[in-house]
Protein backbone atom coordinates (compact mmCIF):
# COMPACT_ATOMS: atom_id res chain seq x y z
CA UNK A 1 0.00 0.00 0.00
CA UNK A 2 1.66 3.18 -1.10
CA UNK A 3 1.66 6.20 1.19
CA UNK A 4 -0.77 7.83 -1.26
CA UNK A 5 -3.34 5.13 -0.53
CA UNK A 6 -5.46 6.32 2.33
CA UNK A 7 -6.71 4.38 5.34
CA UNK A 8 -9.80 5.25 7.34
CA UNK A 9 -9.79 3.98 10.91
CA UNK A 10 -13.41 3.20 11.78
CA UNK A 11 -14.29 2.81 15.47
CA UNK A 12 -17.81 1.47 16.16
CA UNK A 13 -18.88 2.35 19.68
CA UNK A 14 -21.86 1.58 21.89
CA UNK A 15 -21.74 2.82 25.50
CA UNK A 16 -17.94 2.62 25.65
CA UNK A 17 -17.27 6.24 26.50
CA UNK A 18 -14.89 5.07 29.24
CA UNK A 19 -12.71 3.28 26.63
CA UNK A 20 -13.13 5.08 23.31
CA UNK A 21 -10.62 7.83 24.16
CA UNK A 22 -7.82 5.26 24.35
CA UNK A 23 -8.84 3.84 20.95
CA UNK A 24 -8.94 7.32 19.41
CA UNK A 25 -5.57 8.25 20.94
CA UNK A 26 -3.97 5.12 19.50
CA UNK A 27 -5.39 5.86 16.03
CA UNK A 28 -4.21 9.48 16.11
CA UNK A 29 -0.71 8.60 17.33
CA UNK A 30 0.26 6.41 14.40
CA UNK A 31 3.75 6.84 12.97
CA UNK A 32 2.13 6.66 9.52
CA UNK A 33 -1.11 8.60 9.93
CA UNK A 34 -4.59 7.57 8.91
CA UNK A 35 -6.47 9.65 6.38
CA UNK A 36 -9.22 9.93 8.96
CA UNK A 37 -10.49 8.54 12.23
CA UNK A 38 -14.24 7.93 12.25
CA UNK A 39 -16.17 7.05 15.39
CA UNK A 40 -19.60 5.57 14.75
CA UNK A 41 -21.72 6.02 17.87
CA UNK A 42 -24.33 3.27 17.70
CA UNK A 43 -26.93 5.06 19.83
CA UNK A 44 -24.91 5.26 23.05
CA UNK A 45 -26.59 6.58 26.19
CA UNK A 46 -23.36 7.22 28.11
CA UNK A 47 -20.71 9.95 27.61
CA UNK A 48 -19.43 8.61 24.27
CA UNK A 49 -20.48 11.75 22.37
CA UNK A 50 -18.81 14.10 24.85
CA UNK A 51 -15.57 12.09 24.79
CA UNK A 52 -15.46 12.04 20.99
CA UNK A 53 -16.23 15.72 20.61
CA UNK A 54 -13.16 16.48 22.71
CA UNK A 55 -10.94 15.31 19.84
CA UNK A 56 -10.10 17.58 16.93
CA UNK A 57 -9.74 15.82 13.63
CA UNK A 58 -12.05 12.93 14.54
CA UNK A 59 -15.26 12.48 12.59
CA UNK A 60 -18.07 11.63 15.00
CA UNK A 61 -21.15 9.99 13.49
CA UNK A 62 -24.27 9.04 15.44
CA UNK A 63 -26.89 6.49 14.42
CA UNK A 64 -29.70 4.71 16.24
CA UNK A 65 -28.62 1.48 17.91
CA UNK A 66 -28.51 -1.38 15.46
CA UNK A 67 -25.63 -3.53 16.65
CA UNK A 68 -21.95 -3.84 15.85
CA UNK A 69 -22.42 -4.96 12.22
CA UNK A 70 -24.81 -2.10 11.58
CA UNK A 71 -22.33 0.38 13.03
CA UNK A 72 -19.48 -1.02 10.92
CA UNK A 73 -21.61 -0.87 7.77
CA UNK A 74 -22.50 2.74 8.58
CA UNK A 75 -18.78 3.45 8.94
CA UNK A 76 -18.09 1.82 5.58
CA UNK A 77 -20.76 4.00 3.95
CA UNK A 78 -19.27 7.20 5.36
CA UNK A 79 -15.52 6.49 5.29
CA UNK A 80 -13.52 8.49 2.77
CA UNK A 81 -10.35 6.40 2.65
CA UNK A 82 -9.48 3.84 0.02
CA UNK A 83 -8.94 1.21 2.72
CA UNK A 84 -10.51 0.50 6.11
CA UNK A 85 -9.13 -0.54 9.44
CA UNK A 86 -11.78 -1.45 12.02
CA UNK A 87 -10.83 -0.76 15.61
CA UNK A 88 -13.21 -1.71 18.42
CA UNK A 89 -13.80 1.07 20.93
CA UNK A 90 -12.20 -0.91 23.75
CA UNK A 91 -9.05 -1.74 21.75
CA UNK A 92 -5.90 0.19 20.86
CA UNK A 93 -3.45 0.14 17.96
CA UNK A 94 0.29 -0.10 18.43
CA UNK A 95 2.04 3.03 17.08
CA UNK A 96 3.37 1.21 13.99
CA UNK A 97 0.10 -0.54 13.06
CA UNK A 98 -0.70 1.51 9.96
CA UNK A 99 2.93 1.60 8.81
CA UNK A 100 3.06 -2.20 9.12
CA UNK A 101 -0.22 -2.51 7.23
CA UNK A 102 1.11 -0.33 4.43
CA UNK A 103 4.35 -2.34 4.18
CA UNK A 104 2.46 -5.63 4.12
CA UNK A 105 0.08 -4.40 1.46
CA UNK A 106 2.97 -3.17 -0.66
CA UNK A 107 4.84 -6.48 -0.31
CA UNK A 108 1.77 -8.62 -1.08
CA UNK A 109 0.48 -6.53 -3.97
CA UNK A 110 -2.80 -4.88 -4.90
CA UNK A 111 -4.67 -8.17 -5.39
CA UNK A 112 -4.58 -8.72 -1.62
CA UNK A 113 -8.07 -8.03 -0.31
CA UNK A 114 -7.81 -8.53 3.46
CA UNK A 115 -4.98 -8.06 5.93
CA UNK A 116 -5.09 -8.72 9.66
CA UNK A 117 -2.66 -8.64 12.53
CA UNK A 118 -2.02 -10.06 15.95
CA UNK A 119 -3.82 -9.05 19.10
CA UNK A 120 -2.71 -8.67 22.67
CA UNK A 121 -5.18 -9.24 25.48
CA UNK A 122 -4.69 -7.04 28.54
CA UNK A 123 -6.50 -7.12 31.86
CA UNK A 124 -6.96 -3.34 31.96
CA UNK A 125 -8.30 -2.11 28.60
CA UNK A 126 -7.35 1.47 29.46
CA UNK A 127 -3.68 0.49 29.82
CA UNK A 128 -1.53 1.15 26.73
CA UNK A 129 -0.46 -1.94 24.77
CA UNK A 130 3.07 -3.20 25.42
CA UNK A 131 3.81 -4.36 21.91
CA UNK A 132 4.71 -7.85 23.08
CA UNK A 133 2.65 -10.39 21.10
CA UNK A 134 0.80 -12.95 23.19
CA UNK A 135 -1.54 -15.80 22.42
CA UNK A 136 -4.66 -15.94 24.54
CA UNK A 137 -5.15 -17.89 26.63
CA UNK A 138 -1.54 -18.19 27.69
CA UNK A 139 -0.36 -21.77 27.35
Amino acid sequence: MAEAESISVVIPCYNYGRFVGCAIDSALRQSSPAAEVVVVDDGSTDDTAAVCRGYGGVRYLWKPNGGRSSARNFGIEHARGEHLLFLDADDALLPEALATLRRARQALGPETGVLFGRTEVVADPTAPPTGEPRIWPDT
